[in-house]
């Protein structure tokens, strides 16, 4: 595992960690406290350890690194602190404030954005390296192919679930803010304002998946084109199909969702339905992950070899 790839799967971990943090936007589910406390701890330890993102990537970067640290430290207290009512842990189960879903979904998206840059970036720069290469052996040495495929596996299923979140408040920000209407005689009154915004707010968040997106594929750009077209479809900008009222439209978009986000995950981490019992699937992550620390590992011990033979010259 070469520098730059090295570099994409330590951030492509904690991009996994931080992602996973949308799964309590997801409604009907229970959520165990062991995966709670995971994610909390997982949140602050790229900032807190000795991590590349706490030794390089940080101290190098100026106000930019700054400000990833803060937003970092200011998610993990706000979701996760011992004051937060956005999750709270009663007995063995985490609970939700459903009220509370955009103050979860939006610092999460920010986060998720800057690594994705920086994920960009270091692949950008290793393919850089490998353009530049004169010899078969520094090619070899260079390749960024397990590098690039991580990027974008870990990418797609991000996107996938941050649509799917995101989609599915707005279906319920929609329906809320019509029964405000409604309430109000087709007015606009206080409460349908308030919705209003939250909406705008969603959509905003759909537009900043929307143009960061790497993918191109046709799976990926019609179910894009479905989430594009029912944002249009909400704010009057575009008529619903014949024959579909909106909860047919959200049913659909949301399966279609479901369809890539499944695929996507399995994928990146593998597929449950042939992992052996009591077993975790296994997927591409986890073998970069298994190559991460064993690279880790060997780059430690030669450290440690040139600092011994130094003491002896």
């Amino acid at each position: 595992m070469n520098n730059n790839t090295l570099v994409i799967a330590t951030i492509a971990h904690y991009a996994v960690e931080i992602r996973s943090s949308l799964e309590y936007a997801l409604p009907n589910r229970e959520f165990p406290i062991a995966n709670y406390n995971h994610r909390k701890a997982a949140v602050l330890a790229e900032v807190d350890q000795d991590t590349w993102l706490k030794k390089v990537f940080i101290p190098n970067n100026g106000e930019n690194g700054a400000n990833l640290e803060k937003m970092i430290r200011d998610f993990a207290e706000s979701v996760y602190g011992e004051k937060s009512t956005i999750l709270r842990v009663n007995g063995d189960k985490v609970e939700v404030d459903s009220a509370q879903l955009l103050s979860l979904i939006k610092p999460v998206i920010q986060i998720h954005e800057n690594l994705t840059a920086m994920m960009r970036g270091a692949l950008q720069d290793g393919l850089n390296r490998l353009r530049a290469a004169k010899t078969d052996e520094e090619r070899a040495q260079l390749d960024m192919t397990d590098g690039q495929k991580l990027f974008e596996m870990e990418d797609h299923a991000y996107r996938g679930l941050a649509y799917m979140v995101l989609t599915m408040l707005l279906e319920k920000l929609f329906a809320d803010y019509n029964v405000a209407r409604n309430e109000a005689h087709g007015a606009e009154s206080p409460a349908s304002n308030f919705i209003g915004q939250d909406i705008q707010t969603v959509i905003q968040q759909i537009g900043t998946i929307r143009a960061n997106a790497i993918e191109h594929d046709l799976v990926y750009k019609e179910m894009e084109d479905k989430i594009h077209a029912i944002v249009e479809n909400c704010t009057g900008r575009r008529d619903l199909p014949a024959g579909k009222r909106f909860p047919d439209v959200f049913r659909e978009t949301r399966e279609l969702i479901g369809v890539y986000l499944r695929d996507a995950e399995i994928v990146l981490f593998g597929d449950p339905s042939t992992a052996k019992p009591g077993e975790a699937p296994r997927g591409f992550y986890q073998d970069q992950m298994d190559a991460l620390v064993a690279q880790v590992n060997a780059n430690n011990a030669a450290a440690a070899a040139r600092e011994e033979a130094a003491k002896k010259a």
